[in-house]
């Protein structure tokens, strides 16, 4: 039976996950991971925040002014302080005040959400795998294909 877990409620982090066997230190790993991951996200934010700024000429004390995010706050950010995670007022925010771009904003963000779907290998692409795996050169392998080819009459001998 698959029952819904949720850890960590008194620090704020509410985490669901559907198993049939909980196991917390595999669990916990997760949840590690994810938080590398968001220091990671925020880091890259504050390299972002730095380079705007600059590039537009904005000193912290403005920049505060205009966005309403204290400068403590955005020099954390811009020093890399993975320790502090801003909430998303903040990211979006500074985004706004800087103008960044809302695809450049969501890419940093949540990364390239959009998954690459896997093509299908021919059977000329699984051959040739199969023939470099066995250590010949792809382009004896290749050449082994048209020899296929040409005796099932898939292709044509040029002259």
């Amino acid at each position: 039976m698959k029952k819904l877990c949720i850890i960590d409620s008194k620090k704020g982090v509410f985490m669901r996950k559907l198993e049939d066997n909980y196991d917390n230190n595999k669990y916990s790993t997760d949840i590690d991971k994810i938080k590398e991951d968001v220091k990671h996200v925020i880091s890259e934010f504050g390299v972002l925040i730095r380079q705007e700024r600059k590039k537009q000429e904005i000193n912290i004390q403005e920049l505060s002014a205009k966005s309403g995010v204290s400068v403590g706050v955005i020099s954390d950010l811009e020093n890399q302080k993975k320790e502090k995670i801003p909430n998303l007022y903040t990211l979006v925010a500074l985004a706004r005040t800087l103008k960044i771009s809302n695809t450049a904003f969501i890419r940093l963000i949540f990364g390239n959400i959009a998954h690459e779907e896997k093509k299908e290998k021919t059977p000329d692409q699984i051959l040739t795998e199969a023939l470099v795996a066995y250590g010949i050169p792809t382009d004896v392998a290749a050449n082994i294909l048209v020899g296929i080819d040409l005796a099932y009459g898939k292709h044509t001998k040029k002259n």
